[in-house]
């Protein structure tokens, strides 16, 4: 293979790409023009042509590259692209050939827009303006009525007009093709000529640049008919023709592979490169009957000639240790089938695998990996050959050494915490980083493996236990796989502080779907996650069909579900789950069920503070008595291990709903969420030592349960909440169509200074007033909210509120709880004003298309407060709310009549500013009828 550089007798190097090549003959190469060129890698291909003309000068213009598979005869074909460099290029062709010269076909390529008008009076003649470049070359198409007798095309500037084949002829009108090469150029009136003044005509110029002025047309073809679609077939004898296109109809419509260049009047010009010589259809879309005319024009050629190949290799020399690796690269010249090289291995010392082992082969890259034992002579030779001439190739020269071993020193603990601490160390060589760590010289656990090459080594340890002993050792391993290992060194956790407790930040619990069969349950948080706590979730769901189950949440965080804290009693199972480290801002929780789609699902979920960020649990129990009568739910005895335990207990009843209270068991077991109407509740504590414990509370009446347990260890993580008024529970209660008591009973542990209390309620069923054990005293912001069968909206609020573990209240109603059940909602918030009170609004409405629904504003008098809101609908179900952040769980598939917050809407936003606030709903699809609505907004302290 040679390497090809273009020269030709009188040519000046003109800057541009060409094309195609073949070889009649070695001319002398001229110095002048090689150092204005630049290389450029193109294949060698194909055979077939033998209309080429020989040393044609080429047009001063730009080109472009294509490939061909023709060969002339004993001549080579190529096509290629120079490469631009400070306005001069350099042509290098590869051509599979040890012949002399190429000729070189240039690109023919269209200059400026074609140029199209029509006849405007009554005359036999029609024109276009158009200022073409010296030299070039035009196009012209005509078309005029068919029963006129036409005569010609000229321009002002007196060049000659040659027909293109012949006239293409349907019942209405007719069309003809002419072309001028090596025009005089300038500004000039190109003019279409007939015997008498045509009721229809149009003309269409083109000006191309690079044509064949010798021989200008290969081939072309004239076509009509009565219907869509516009076709006709030629062959082209020579790659890389220009293809132009005249086609005639009431409208034509361009076709893919084609490039359009006019479409004036309904008609249509255009045009494609035909890369190889062979047969070419064109087809087009016309709307009534058609004429065509369809030329291939030969491109221009020059000479050139060629040079050989030529292989690089990088690098030319190595050292390296036994058993290592490194990559080589090679670069042939030349190349134009790109061929590449081949990869040997050779030694005076050595034979096979003795010399070392090639892997990653490609035909210009290879690792090699030298062997095990240094060869004597330790060099060893890698070699590229040139697959497309093999007496071409070029070597790497590497010299093998013996493995230095490695050392360790200087290792080091610091930074040590309650839960964590920096291993440090150095090596002699660079080196992977490992740390082997435990309460004994056994150790038992090992920091994940780093493989980064380095020799100040760096491990950090998390997830430790406070005031404990820890033994640990430093493993390093470098790229020849030496490995070592320190000796056994000790540090010793820091203590935990009253700080570093389990501290919870928020919580939700949501109702049961009851009887309806979901794949999906999704329950919001009541704000995004601080970074770096703890996500548990409790959740129960009816064991018929064993489903598989994972968590997920809109943070991206994984979960972790211990076997331990499932426990299945034949009727319902209960569940624990939980994420360590969670991202910023995690707030909504999803629950999938795979295999089978479970009915009765409730869920809850907490933020905790002060959770270890990584390998915290330390143990889960789960227990069940189903149908026992017991009324002490005990999840079983286990034993954590680590001081200072987060212990967390979630429990069901599995037996008739609804139940008269939750007890927590005794101090400091403290309730979470106690729901009675949905059967499930949570407390935690915690365990000031590492001791067996048996989590249990009372439930009453006795009868069945379910529950689960675990231990999650403490530690300095995560980040406490921002101060001001803030949502640090929702508990979401059905009351179902069955529930007739009056007043209707209802746990609520809260932490916080003020109760909201959202019902939504069956239409003509509402709520008469709210009393609670601790004498807070509860206003209405209004009046039942409703508007036909949009159903009943009400919000209370308890200002200046206490807040324990044990409250109750009481709801008295009005009316009957029928069709589907109603909905109340709690919200328990913090740092609000001791009349919090700031303002509320309603709306109702009727939705009669599918959209979002715009609800209640308010316009709060204090910044920085929180705006309470909420939306009851006669159908379909209400996805989210703007502003603020959307409460309501949902499942999917949606439940029809929804025990899971009634298919409405609850939301709440923090007021930057004293701005109005509408809130606006967003739907499913289809539109919701009747609706009624209540924002009410709420001061900071």
């Amino acid at each position: 293979m040679h390497r090809v550089t273009a020269t030709w007798p009188g040519f000046h190097c003109v800057s541009g790409v060409f094309s195609a090549v073949r070889i009649p003959s070695f001319p002398p190469l001229s110095k002048s023009c090689l150092q204005r060129f630049r290389a450029v890698e193109v294949p060698t291909l194909g055979a077939g042509h033998s209309d080429l003309s020989k040393g044609s000068t080429p047009p001063s213009l730009k080109y472009r590259s294509a490939l061909t598979n023709s060969l002339v005869s004993n001549s080579h074909l190529v096509h290629w692209r120079p490469l631009l460099k400070n306005a001069m290029t350099v042509v290098r062709l590869l051509v599979l050939s040890t012949m002399g010269s190429v000729g070189l076909y240039a690109q023919i390529t269209t200059v400026g827009s074609t140029k199209a008008s029509s006849l405007l009076s009554s005359s036999s003649k029609w024109s276009a303006t158009v200022n073409p470049a010296a030299g070039d070359t035009l196009l012209v198409g005509c078309d005029y009525d068919a029963g006129n007798t036409f005569i010609g095309v000229s321009d002002r500037a007196g060049d000659t007009f040659l027909q293109i084949g012949a006239e293409a002829r349907s019942g209405d009108f007719a069309e003809r093709a002419y072309i001028a090469t090596k025009v005089k150029g300038g500004l000039t009136t190109v003019t279409c000529t007939a015997a008498s003044s045509p009721p229809y005509d149009e003309i269409y110029v083109t000006e191309l640049a690079g044509v064949n002025s010798a021989r200008p047309i290969d081939t072309q073809v004239s076509s009509s008919g009565p219907a869509s679609p516009s076709s006709a077939t030629l062959t082209t004898a020579a790659p890389n023709e220009f293809l132009w296109a005249f086609v005639v109809s009431g409208r034509v419509t361009n076709t893919s592979g084609w490039t359009g260049l006019s479409t004036f009047d309904g008609n249509l010009i255009a045009k494609k490169t035909q890369g190889d010589a062979g047969v070419v259809n064109p087809s087009f879309s016309v709307s009534s009957d058609w004429t065509m005319i369809v030329a291939a024009l030969n491109p221009a050629i020059v000479i050139a000639s060629v040079p050989a190949v030529s292989v690089l290799v990088n690098p030319t020399s190595a050292s390296m240790q036994v058993s290592n690796s490194t990559g080589v690269t090679a670069i042939v010249q030349n190349d134009s089938a790109n061929k590449g090289v081949t990869w040997s291995l050779s030694g005076n010392g050595c034979s096979g695998s003795t010399c070392g082992t090639l892997s990653s082969i490609t035909a210009s890259s290879v690792t090699y990996t030298a062997p095990s034992i240094v060869p004597t002579p330790a060099s060893v030779t890698l070699t590229a050959t040139s697959v497309s001439d093999a007496s071409k190739s070029a070597s790497t020269s590497v010299t093998v050494t013996a493995a230095t071993p490695l050392t360790i020193s200087a290792v080091g603990a610091g930074n040590i915490s309650s839960e964590g601490a920096t291993i440090t160390w150095t090596t002699n060589a660079g080196a992977s980083s490992q740390v082997d760590y435990g309460s004994t010289a056994a150790y038992g656990q090992s920091s994940t493996l780093n493989s980064n090459a380095v020799t100040s080594h760096s491990v950090i340890l998390t997830g430790l236990t406070a005031s404990t002993l820890y033994h640990y050792r430093v493993d390093s391993a470098d790229a020849s796989n030496n490995q070592a290992s320190s000796g056994d060194f000790t540090f010793t956790t820091a203590a935990n502080s009253g700080s570093l407790l389990p501290t919870l930040v928020q919580r939700t619990s949501t109702s049961n779907t009851q009887s309806n069969s979901v794949d999906r349950y999704v329950l919001q948080l009541p704000n995004g996650t601080q970074g770096g706590d703890a996500i548990i979730v409790g959740f129960s769901y009816s064991h018929f069909g064993s489903p598989t189950v994972s968590v997920a949440d809109d943070g991206g965080n994984s979960y972790s579900c211990p076997a331990g804290a499932l426990s299945n009693d034949n009727n319902q199972m209960a569940q624990l789950c939980f994420a360590l480290n969670v991202a910023s801002g995690t707030r909504s929780i999803t629950i999938s069920f795979s295999g089978s789609a479970p009915t009765h699902i409730a869920a809850a979920a907490y933020e905790f503070l002060n959770v270890a960020s990584s390998g915290a649990l330390d143990g889960s129990t789960g227990n069940s008595n189903m149908g026992g009568t017991g009324s002490n739910v005990s999840a079983g005895s286990f034993t954590p291990t680590t001081s200072g335990d987060l212990i967390f207990q979630y429990a069901i009843a599995d037996g008739s709903l609804p139940m008269s209270s939750w007890t927590a068991g005794t101090n400091p077991w403290a309730l979470l969420n106690a729901d009675l109407q949905d059967g499930q509740a949570t407390q935690y504590q915690v365990q000031g030592a590492g001791a067996a414990i048996n989590p249990n509370m009372t439930m009453g009446p006795a009868g069945s349960w379910n529950t689960v347990a675990i231990a999650l260890k403490a530690a300095n993580a995560g980040s406490a909440p921002p101060a001001g008024i803030r949502v640090v529970g929702v508990q979401h209660i059905a009351v179902a169509q069955s529930f007739s008591s009056n007043p209707i009973a209802v746990q609520f542990p809260c932490t916080g200074n003020l109760i909201v209390a959202v019902w939504l309620g069956i239409t003509g069923y509402d709520i008469s007033s709210i009393s609670d054990n601790g004498s807070n005293i509860y206003t209405a912001t209004g009046p039942p909210v409703n508007f036909g069968a949009s159903g009943d909206a009400q919000i209370f609020y308890a200002g200046n509120a206490t807040c324990t573990s044990t409250r109750t209240l009481n709801f008295k109603t009005n009316g009957s709880n029928s069709s589907g059940g109603s909905e109340l909602v709690l919200y328990d918030i913090a740092g609000a004003a001791p009349s919090p009170s700031d303002g509320s609004g309603t709306a109702t409405g009727n939705q009669s298309t599918a959209g979002n629904v715009p609800s209640a504003s308010v316009t709060p008098s204090t910044s920085n407060g929180v705006i309470i809101a909420m939306i009851t609908v006669e159908s379909h179900t209400i996805t989210g709310s703007m502003p603020g952040l959307f409460d309501a769980a949902s499942t999917s598939p949606i439940i029809g009549i929804s025990p899971v917050d009634q298919n409405g809407g609850l939301a709440h936003n923090y007021n930057s500013d004293t701005s109005p606030e509408t809130f606006v709903w967003t739907t499913t699809a289809g539109a919701v009828g009747n609706w009624a609505s209540i924002v009410a907004a709420f001061k900071p302290q």
